[in-house]
This record gives structure tokens, C-alpha cells and sequence, in this order.
């Protein structure tokens, strides 16, 4: 089989593959098509879910966290549903993927160096199909340099896709009383 280089494969194989394949090897620029179907079938990698096959919901609330620390919309949108909404805390309504995406691309861009937590999980209802969960959050990082924290009360709903489970809806509001 023939190399291919980085601008043939990124028509081929999805962009967590490519990025997985960088970190593994960051010194080769062309990789063997062979390899990389061998890579993809051993690690059950393939259509850029590298990292939502066979999560459980509680893997989901890690993985999100995880992708929403790293401010970047690439860790995060493996695992928003296509018909997602959101809601801030501030009221802002956010529906369709698209739109989610421009929301969390605008916080990680004015949010500088963001922390998120997420505690207190109340699972609501879990099934193999979807799941909904209550949970506090937790957040600061600066804003123009300047220190900036918030915390508030959420409430999310998963759906499981074929294994994958995705966010297809997320509420968040002020933290009362507890």
C-alpha cells in the first residue's frame, strides 16, 4: 500500500484519528493507509468517535468536564447531539449544535483559562437510551485579566447512541439554597 500525507488523509480519516496518529508519532508525516486502517480497527477507532464508544453516562460527565477544561469545540462536540440546546445561566438559549458550538467557541475565547467542575450528581432517570441527571457546577478563569468565577445548579439530558452517549439537552441557573 501507498503513503499518504496529511492534507490526502484528512479528506479520509476523521480529525481525532489524524491528531491520535500525531501524538503516537509526531516525527512521521505520511503514513502507510494499511497502518492507519490496522491503528483504527485495533483500537475501535473509526468516524471520529475516539472517545465516546462504549461510555457509560457516568463517563460522559467525566469526558465533558475534561472537554470543556480544554476550550477547544474539537473535544467537545463529539459529544453534543445534533438537536442539542442549551440554556445559560443567564437565559440565553442556545438550540441546535451549530448554535451550541458558537455559544461554548465565544466562552472559550472571552473565558481565558478556564476551570469547570461538575459535582453533586443526582441521577433523575438512567436507562440504556437516555439519562438525566441534576449536578452543580463549578467555574472561573479570567475575563480581560481579570479573575472571574461563577458556580450555579444544572440539568442535563443524554441520549445513547449507539453506545456514544451525547448531550441533547442542558439547563443551567443560579445555585440556590441547598
Amino acid at each position: 500500500m501507498h503513503g499518504l500525507c496529511q492534507q490526502q488523509i484528512q479528506s479520509l480519516i476523521p480529525p481525532r484519528l489524524i491528531v491520535t496518529l500525531g501524538v503516537a508519532m509526531p516525527n512521521v508525516k505520511c503514513f502507510n493507509l494499511g497502518w492507519i486502517l490496522l491503528f483504527a480497527s485495533a483500537t475501535g477507532t473509526w468516524a471520529g468517535d475516539l472517545e465516546t464508544k462504549k461510555m457509560t453516562p457516568e463517563d460522559f460527565i467525566t469526558r465533558y468536564e475534561k472537554a470543556l477544561a480544554a476550550q477547544k469545540w474539537e473535544e467537545v462536540e463529539p459529544l453534543i447531539h445534533p438537536n442539542c440546546t442549551v440554556t445559560f445561566s443567564n437565559g440565553s438559549l442556545h438550540p441546535g449544535k451549530a448554535a451550541v458550538e458558537e455559544a461554548f467557541s465565544r466562552n472559550f475565547v472571552v473565558i481565558e483559562g478556564e476551570k469547570y467542575a461538575i459535582s453533586k450528581v443526582h441521577w433523575i432517570v438512567k436507562t440504556d437510551e437516555f439519562a438525566v441527571f441534576t449536578f452543580v457546577y463549578d467555574w472561573s478563569g479570567r475575563i480581560s485579566g481579570d479573575p472571574v468565577a461563577g458556580t450555579g445548579r444544572g440539568t442535563s439530558s443524554l441520549v445513547n447512541e449507539n453506545g456514544a452517549w451525547k448531550l441533547a439537552s442542558e439547563h443551567l441557573g443560579a445555585r440556590s439554597g441547598e
